[in-house]
């Protein structure tokens, strides 16, 4: 369902999110216990009622896939999760994403023999590429939190945190309401978001239904959307899931994924692949850490940035629940620190900032990574690994780096400050920007007056 703005010359990638979680009302605690089945609770919204949601934010489900933990839809733009006691919506373009809470919150108090409310809510989304073209209640990050307040405040522990530099063109927007800590108990969950600008352009035919005309690209024919995510390279993302995907007319593509594995998790991609303003979105939530203890992070990071070769990537690595978990993996994020050569391509060294979340309920932690370009050759230098993403030992003269300015926001960033002299010299250690033991990323590299900032939505070739 396309909105009264269509057709346009471009097309916004960016998504919002939103996360509900629901408890059993107070008043029906005492029949109900509080417990809400598996199969049961929001999973019982008939199609027809999930639709008035959906069209209230001007999309549409094409397609639908469940396993007995949750349901998986495929919208026209982007993604829908129903869980029993949560819903998960994702939406892209100008579609108004929060126009649908109203609709969701009345159907889920009116489910028969169980009447649902809010317990917690996670709002989040990046930086938008066409702001001017947003519409109701996502006209500013001000609008849309004036908005969540009005339906959220009264759960306690609201906050909302922009995480990046104000020099940046890709910041990460987060609200919290509710205790997510009561929720999951002892339990840690984790959820990565990947947003990714300037995709590799020959890559990105992979994703249009008609071959692409471009001089100097290679055409793709389009065969099934199957096909597609495996010659993409995505499947490898996602070995172990099962995948609902999507091409549609004339170019983009999604898909939702179900972990065979570990039945909570799911996946979704969402890709708009037009050059000029390509963009891409990979998602891996609702990760039990104490079941699936393996996930990495670092692998995520790495396998996304193999496949789609992107001119800049920000994760949005959020961990709920479990403080000792959620304080060790944190350690485990930020102490990884290898030297290795990268494989087709070398990033940036990171920037990362880290929010605390209210009331010891996990943490925020936000990483963005730019590729540098090589007018030299293919051959790039030996760097440092964070997370098995290589980053630049040092600027080159003759090399045009893309420039990515340090955070100043306030709050905890980490500096993986490096020696020109000897890569094995680093510093993992956080630093509070307020303070002045922090040395801006300006300071921190003499040759930064050389490095050419890259442009914002340019392709990548």
């Amino acid at each position: 369902m396309q909105s009264e703005l269509y057709p346009s010359p471009h097309f916004e990638g960016v998504e919002k999110r939103i996360e509900i979680n629901f408890r059993v009302a107070a008043d029906d605690n005492k029949s109900t216990g509080g417990i809400i089945p598996v199969a049961g609770g929001l999973r019982c919204l008939s199609r027809a009622a999930l639709d008035v949601c959906m069209t209230a934010a001007e999309c549409e489900i094409v397609s639908v896939r469940s396993n007995e933990k949750f349901d998986a839809y495929v919208l026209s733009e982007s993604s829908l999760f129903v869980f029993a006691d949560k819903i998960v919506l994702k939406t892209c373009g100008t579609t108004k994403l929060l126009s649908a809470v109203d609709p969701i919150l009345e159907r889920a108090a009116s489910i028969e023999r169980l009447k649902l409310v809010p317990s917690s809510v996670r709002f989040t989304r990046s930086t938008y590429l066409f702001p001017e073209e947003q519409r109701e209640h996502h006209v500013s990050f001000t609008d849309e939190c004036e908005f969540l307040e009005g339906r959220f405040g009264h759960l306690g522990s609201n906050s909302s945190y922009v995480m990046g530099s104000n020099f940046d063109d890709a910041q990460w927007h987060v609200y919290v309401a509710g205790d997510f800590v009561e929720e999951t108990k002892s339990e840690a969950s984790l959820s990565v978001e990947c947003c990714m600008t300037s995709l590799h352009r020959e890559h990105s035919q992979h994703f249009f239904r008609e071959n692409s005309q471009e001089e100097g690209l290679t055409a793709v024919p389009f065969v099934s959307s199957e096909k597609t995510t495996h010659d993409s390279g995505i499947q490898s993302i996602f070995e172990s899931f099962s995948i609902d995907d999507y091409v549609f007319e004339p170019c983009g593509y999604s898909m939702n994924g179900l972990n065979e594995e570990y039945s909570g998790e799911y996946s979704t991609i969402h890709i708009t692949p037009e050059d000029g303003f390509s963009y891409a979105s990979v998602e891996h939530s609702n990760v039990d850490l104490n079941a699936n203890s393996a996930f990495s992070v670092s692998n995520f990071v790495e396998k996304c940035a193999n496949v789609f070769q992107p001119g800049k990537m920000t994760f949005a690595v959020t961990c709920h629940g479990g403080r000792e978990t959620t304080n060790a993996f944190f350690s485990s994020l930020t102490s990884t620190n290898k030297d290795l050569f990268c494989v087709g391509e070398t990033y940036s060294r990171p920037s990362m900032c880290f929010q605390q979340l209210p009331k010891d309920q996990g943490f925020v932690a936000y990483l963005t990574f730019v590729k540098t370009c090589d007018e030299e050759g293919p051959g790039r230098d030996k760097g440092l690994n964070i997370g098995s993403v290589v980053v630049s030992e040092s600027v080159n003269v003759g090399k045009k780096v893309a420039y990515d300015p340090r955070s100043e926001t306030p709050m905890c960033i980490l500096d993986a400050a490096m020696s020109s002299g000897d890569s094995s010299e680093t510093d993992d250690s956080l630093r509070d920007s307020s303070t002045d033991e922090f040395v801006s990323y300006d300071q921190h590299d003499e040759l930064a007056g050389q490095l050419l900032q890259r442009q914002q939505r340019s392709s990548f070739v």
